[in-house]
């Protein structure tokens, strides 16, 4: 099951024109949705026109499908042994089996956080490095919510 999900995921699923749901056994499109200027489109079960990966930008989407690929041809070469397996030889297997597993390599990803100070969970406008130096931002300076600058955080 595992490795039909990553075959499905790295091989046959259409991330520029399909949404990812799991509401229907037939796939919905983007243009239908109105999602298509996103990368990869995941439809909320709950709440259906929203699109749980609003966040998620070329270049993640970039090193997801890279991973999924990198996962896929590293289990696909997996072989299970033929006998039980004992405390030890569980071990052995799982270490094997995980070490090629390496969640942190690719290039680092394009996040919303706050540019001055590079943290996660607030954007520049409630930085507490901007409230310590006294700096405040103008209200009606930028339209946007989230403050990008450059390469990732």
């Amino acid at each position: 099951m595992w490795f039909g999900f990553l075959d499905y995921f790295s091989q046959r699923f259409d991330f520029a024109s399909e949404v990812i749901q799991i509401r229907r056994r037939e796939p919905i499109s983007k243009l239908d949705k109105g999602w298509q200027g996103r990368p990869i489109a995941i439809e909320d079960p709950f709440e259906l026109q929203h699109n749980l990966s609003s966040g998620v930008h070329l270049r993640t989407m970039i090193y997801i499908q890279r991973s999924f690929i990198r996962s896929r041809d590293h289990f696909g070469r997996i072989r299970l042994p033929v006998r039980p397996l004992n405390d030890y030889t569980i071990d052995t297997f799982l270490n094997n089996l995980f070490s090629a597993c390496h969640v942190n390599s690719g290039p680092p990803l394009a996040r919303n956080c706050c540019h001055r100070c590079k943290q996660i969970g607030h954007f520049v406008e409630n930085c507490p490095l901007s409230q310590q130096k006294g700096h405040r931002r103008r209200s009606g300076t930028t339209t946007n919510k989230y403050v990008f600058h450059g390469d990732g955080c």
